[in-house]
C-alpha cells in the first residue's frame, strides 16, 4: 500500500513506518514528514536496492561467462568479453522463473527462436564469436568429440550403448532415427580435419606420409 501524505490514523500504516508520521495537535491528523522519509529511504531502502543491483550484475556475468566457456573462449579474454557484453543481458522473472533476454546496443529487445520469441544468450554468444573469432578456440565452435554423445553425427559413432541411450534420452528417438548410419566422409584439407587417430593412420597408409606432412595444421 502506498504511503499517503495525510492519514486520519495509523491503522493502515506498517508499524515500522509509524515514526515517519507526526500528529497535528489541531486537526488530529497524521502528516508524513518528507525529510524523515528521505532519511528512511537512504538508510533502509537504498542498501537493499544496491544489493539487488549487485546480485543481478553477478548473475549476468556468470550466465555469460558460462556460455562463453561452452563456446571455447580463450581463458585470458573471458573476463574482457564479459565486461564488454554483460550490459546486453536483461534479467526478469515470469511465473517464479528467471527469464534472460538479449538487448541490442540501443537497448531494444532482440527477437530470436526462443519459444517466447526472444533472442537467447546463445544468440548473443554467436554474435560475439562472429565479431571476435580469434578469441575462441576453433572459432567459437563447441567441441565435436564423440566422447560427448550429444555431438554424434551418425549412429556408428557411438562407442557404447550407454552413450547411445544418453543421446536418445536427451534428443529423442525420432532424432536418433534421423541420424545417418555412417557419417559422411569429410574431405581432408588439413591435419586438424582428422576426427580420430585411426582416420589419420588410414590416410597415411593410403596417401603416404609425405602427403600427410604436406597438409597444413
Amino acid at each position: 500500500m502506498p504511503l499517503r501524505i495525510v492519514e486520519p490514523n495509523l491503522e493502515n500504516v506498517k508499524p515500522e513506518l509509524h515514526g515517519l508520521y507526526v500528529k497535528d495537535a489541531t486537526s488530529g491528523l497524521y502528516h508524513l514528514e518528507l525529510s524523515d522519509l528521505k532519511t528512511y529511504v537512504e538508510t533502509h531502502v537504498s542498501p537493499v536496492e544496491n544489493e539487488l543491483k549487485l546480485a543481478r550484475e553477478n548473475e549476468r556475468r556468470l550466465a555469460l561467462s558460462a556460455a562463453l566457456r561452452n563456446a571455447n573462449v580463450l581463458q585470458d579474454v573471458d573476463d574482457l568479453l564479459v565486461q564488454r557484453f554483460e550490459h546486453r543481458i536483461a534479467l526478469d522473472s515470469e511465473n517464479g522463473q528467471r527469464v534472460i533476454s538479449i538487448l541490442a546496443e540501443d537497448g531494444t529487445f532482440l527477437t530470436g527462436k526462443d519459444s517466447s520469441g526472444r533472442a537467447t544468450i546463445d544468440d548473443l554468444v554467436k554474435e560475439i564469436t562472429a565479431k571476435f573469432p580469434s578469441m575462441f578456440n576453433g572459432g567459437g565452435t563447441p567441441p565435436t568429440d564423440i566422447e560427448d554423445p550429444s555431438r554424434a553425427p551418425s549412429k556408428s559413432d557411438f562407442k557404447s550403448e550407454k552413450e547411445r541411450a544418453a543421446w536418445v534420452e536427451k534428443h529423442g528417438l525420432a532424432a536418433y532415427q534421423a541420424l545417418p548410419t555412417v557419417a559422411a566422409k569429410k574431405s581432408i584439407a588439413r591435419k586438424s580435419d582428422f576426427r580420430t587417430e585411426k582416420d589419420r593412420a588410414a590416410f597415411v597408409n593410403t596417401k603416404g606420409l609425405s602427403a600427410y606432412n604436406a597438409l597444413p595444421d
